[in-house]
């Protein structure tokens, strides 16, 4: 056998071998989201508060893969002024088996109109950082 039919076999040998690894690759990359699980938070609440009055939000976390509930989710709510004032810790707990924790706070009778609710989840998959935007307002009877 010449050497020039052996390096043309190696080369041949080696765009094969890379062939497969780019197709191998690509394939591994389009099908990641279905294999991957990742920690998801969802918040169902009110985003207009009045005053002085209670609030209550839900914060469920899951497991973006199958939905399964994440329990034991370390959970941490603050709220703040708008204008980047200082932030006022409202809840700290951990998700019930369902994954869902229940935050119940006061809403502050002199805070300004316009905050910025800050929820942070943290379970065994990872963590997350959700802001919302609040609106304070007095309601002073029915229109």
């Amino acid at each position: 056998m010449s050497k020039k039919l052996k390096l043309n076999l190696v080369l041949l040998g080696v765009i094969t071998l890379l062939l497969c690894l780019a197709i191998g690759v690509t394939a591994y990359f389009n099908n990641l989201p279905q294999h991957l699980s990742q920690h998801e938070t969802i918040i169902l609440g009110q985003s207009r508060l009045s005053p002085g009055s209670q609030a209550v939000l839900r914060v469920l976390t899951r497991d973006s893969r199958n939905a399964s509930p994440l329990p034991g989710t370390e959970v941490r709510v603050t709220i703040q002024p708008s204008n980047a004032g200082p932030a006022q810790l409202i809840y700290t707990g951990k998700t019930d088996d369902e994954g869902m924790a229940v935050v119940s706070f006061r809403v502050p009778d002199e805070a300004e109109t316009n905050q910025v609710l800050k929820i942070y989840t943290r379970s065994k998959l990872g963590a997350e950082q959700i802001e919302r935007e609040l609106t304070l307002e007095r309601n002073h009877g029915f229109s």
